[in-house]
């Protein structure tokens, strides 16, 4: 038994002698999960930078639903869509379309307004995400929106006590135009491939408004309540990027 020993000892000896030499020289050990690998190198995966991106990165064309949401069951809403161009993943030019519309009757006057008409906004975004490619974005920007309209105001009949006779209070097709400018507030973030969501707060403030010889007409297509200069809203747009769907296709081959 002894003997079986040492041959066992020295057999296993020189097993782990030839493989040693055999790493010596170059070779490889076979079955040996040790054995390190030679020749690869690891790289550290940086983010690319914006400079790195192409100037022209892509379109964006989306829908605003809350202001279909609110065109059902608030007094106004809008039908908007959106195109973007995108340029670096930093700078978007904006061009926004659409269609207000109002059909409200006062619960204290018992006036009732309505408009159906188009309007337009065009401007700029900048993007202060930090990472150019992973579609989420954090961004500021400007528009300035147009709109040129006409509205219907029907109120209850009044008495008039000179002529003692009652006279009715309806003005429709009463023309207007206003120009505003918008300062935005977002974030937008990429849902699945090409789908991003995004939302944005809007404070805006009146340039110039005309035809109102009746008063302030109260609700103006794309710009919202005007009782006053200034006014807030908000938007939240369903977006696809064409620039992720050529992407996407670019992957899968």
């Amino acid at each position: 038994m002894r003997i079986y020993a040492c041959l066992y000892i020295l057999w296993l000896i020189s097993l782990c002698a030839g493989a040693q030499e055999e790493r010596r020289g170059g070779g490889e050990a076979p079955n040996d999960s040790t054995a390190q690998i030679r020749g690869i190198q690891f790289v550290h995966d940086s983010t690319p930078s914006y400079s790195d991106m192409p100037t022209f990165c892509g379109i964006s064309i989306g829908a605003d639903v809350a202001g279909i949401v609110r065109a059902q069951v608030a007094k106004f809403g809008e039908y908007e869509a959106q195109a973007r161009f995108n340029f670096k993943q930093r700078y978007f030019l904006a061009a926004e379309v659409g269609l207000g519309t109002s059909n409200y009757t006062s619960e204290r006057s018992h006036q009732h307004y309505r408009t159906h008409s188009p309007y337009f906004r065009v401007g700029g975004d900048y993007n202060f995400a930090r990472n150019p490619i992973s579609g989420n974005r954090i961004y500021l920007g400007l528009r300035y929106g147009f709109s040129s309209f006409k509205f219907d105001i029907d109120g209850p009949d009044f008495y008039d006590p000179v002529w003692r006779q009652s006279l009715s209070y309806h003005l429709h097709g009463i023309s207007s135009k206003m120009h505003w400018g918008e300062l935005v507030a977002g974030l937008e973030g990429r849902l699945w491939r090409f789908i991003h969501l995004g939302w944005s707060v809007r404070w805006k403030f009146r340039f110039k408004q005309t035809g109102d010889t009746y008063g302030n007409p109260y609700y103006v297509p794309g710009y919202g309540n005007n009782t006053d200069g200034t006014c807030f809203g908000g938007n939240f747009t369903v977006l696809l990027d064409i620039s992720d769907i050529k992407n996407s296709k670019k992957r899968k081959q």
